[in-house]
């Protein structure tokens, strides 16, 4: 219970503590006070408290607790970390057991991240190498099965100056992932090992160059012809030595990854973290400041508003070009409609759309009238979402960014179908969907296909809506990195459909939407969870 309320997003409520920890109990809040009585005599030589409803913990003066500082926890010299509450289960208490499995996962895999960033830190600033190669020999036994991290380790040792080593732990790991995970290429490793190839330099100009070019590739939606510009033109930064010309490829490879290409988020993270590093080492505010937005776009996707809010603050704070802070808002603009504040959302957006207009700054400006349409959509306002959607895709042509059409197009369908206009929405649907399989995004497929599913509903045709949804689950979840809340979006429209078709489905999806949408406190998904949760129950369809 100490572990349960210091790592709860809010005071948990002593109700819900009781359900959580006590739901065969006969008198479910008397067992609580006597859980709540022996905590406190656990821990009354520490000075901490444990009181009031909602129940909450104060920590006595001097006390650390360790899963509250995972920076100390990940990075110390002493032994790696352990399971979160290891060697304990909780067979009688469903809740508390699905908890514990949630937050051993999330644990281990925050205390990865916080260590990955540090040894990318170190290795960043060039001045502490033997730190760098501490840190990744401790990532790489944190999750040993992971390429990214061996990768990571070899970089160090190259850049320590030990190339034998880092030869001899790039097959140990190759030989490893080829037998525990049939891995048949390693790439990551091999790339690693390339660091500290000889050969000939491009000049600044001409590395810039490539990586103006990868960005109009990735904009143009040819992602594979991008990715190839954008690796050669950071290969060849990182042999230069020049430090801006680097932070400069660093930017545009990652942001090719985590906007472009799914899947490949985490690899973008570590491109971020060493921009983020030289910059910062070198005051380039202008590269700080896109680092940090970048970092908070990843952190937005996955569904993390703290870690995201926290990234857009810093880049703010770092002093960002104008185009860049309205970049940011309209990103914060996205994360408040996903945490359901609509109005606060709202506000920022239409700012964003009044300024990035007067200056003509065409991508925040697409972003942000796509973002305000989805919003006028989740409130049923289709005809104030129709003119924003129009201009969002009218200044995505303009601006060249064809990779991101597919969203305003399947959201303009949306609003089209929700006001009556059927076979205009679904011509609109079937085009949005065949760009986005063309340009490949996992996201845009996903959201496209919803909508085809919502003009199946408008026929009548449920059986194939449910397919379509179904589908449009598994291409906008079918690699790791992926937009959390569409992920719970598309899944809302699915329990929704299957409650009376078939419960049992239902009730498995509407499993996975709480766990994507609660402990995010997406609130606008959570109470669409709620609802279905209800609707299930008063039908007795609940599946036991």
């Amino acid at each position: 219970m100490l572990a349960y309320v210091l790592l709860a997003d809010r005071p948990p409520s002593r109700t819900a503590l009781a359900e959580v920890f006590h739901p065969e109990a006969n008198d479910p809040l008397g067992a609580l006070r006597w859980t709540l009585a022996d905590l406190r005599k656990l821990v009354a030589d520490t000075g901490t408290s444990v009181d009031g409803d909602p129940v909450s913990i104060e920590p006595g003066p001097g006390i650390e607790v360790d899963v509250l500082d995972l920076v100390a926890l990940a990075t110390s010299s002493g032994p790696l970390p352990g399971l979160l509450l290891e060697r304990l289960a909780f067979r009688d208490a469903p809740r508390l057991e699905s908890w514990l499995d949630l937050e051993r996962h999330r644990l281990k895999a925050e205390i990865a991240s916080v260590t990955r960033e540090a040894a990318v830190t170190a290795l960043a600033a060039g001045d502490d190498t033997a730190e760098a190669v501490r840190l990744a020999e401790r990532l790489a036994d944190i999750e040993p099965l992971d390429e990214r991290h061996h990768a990571l380790l070899i970089r160090a040792l190259v850049a320590h100056g030990d190339s034998a080593t880092a030869r001899h732990r790039a097959g140990v790991a190759t030989d490893m992932l080829s037998r525990e995970l049939g891995t048949a290429e390693t790439n990551l490793i091999n790339a690693a090992l390339d660091t500290a190839a000889a050969g000939e330099v491009s000049s600044p100009r001409a590395i810039d160059a490539l990586v103006v070019a990868g960005r109009a590739a990735m904009g143009a939606g040819v992602p594979d012809a991008a990715l190839r510009t954008l690796g050669t033109a950071l290969s060849d930064a990182r042999r230069s030595g020049d430090k801006k010309v680097l932070v400069n490829a660093l930017l545009g490879l990652a942001e090719a990854l985590s906007h472009g290409v799914r899947g490949l988020d985490e690899i973008a993270l570590d491109l971020l973290y060493e921009a983020e590093a030289i910059a910062a080492s070198t005051s380039d505010s202008q590269s700080l400041a896109v680092a940090r937005r970048e970092i908070g776009y990843i952190e937005l996707l996955r569904g993390d508003y703290n870690g995201s809010d926290r990234w857009f603050k810093r880049a703010l704070d770092a002093g960002p070009t104008s185009e860049d802070r309205l970049h940011i808002e309209a990103y914060r603009g996205s994360t408040l409609i996903d945490r359901g504040r609509f109005d606060d959302a709202q506000s920022i957006l239409e700012s964003v759309i009044e300024d990035a207009r007067s200056a003509g700054y065409d991508q925040p400006l697409a972003y942000s009238l796509a973002m305000l349409g989805r919003l006028h959509l989740s409130r049923g306002e289709y005809a104030s979402a129709v003119p924003l959607v129009e201009e969002s895709i009218d200044v995505s042509n303009r601006a060249g960014w064809i990779a991101f059409r597919p969203f305003p197009e399947a959201l303009y369908a949306q609003a089209l179908l929700g006001l009556g206009r059927a076979g205009e929405g679904r011509e609109l649907a079937e085009a949005s969907f065949a760009l986005a399989c063309e340009v490949g995004d996992p996201c845009w497929e996903g959201i496209s296909g919803h909508s085809l599913a919502l003009a199946d509903i408008d026929r009548g045709e449920l059986d194939r809506a449910v397919e379509r949804l179904e589908d449009s689950y598994r291409r906008a979840t079918r690699l790791p990195d992926s937009w959390s809340w569409l992920n719970g979006y598309v899944l809302a429209a699915l329990a929704d459909l299957l409650v009376d078709i078939d419960p049992v489905l239902a009730e498995a999806r509407l499993t996975e939407l709480e766990a994507i949408a609660l402990p995010s406190n997406m609130e606008d998904l959570s109470q669409r969870a709620r609802a279905l949760r209800e609707r299930i129950e008063s039908k007795g369809l609940a599946v036991t």
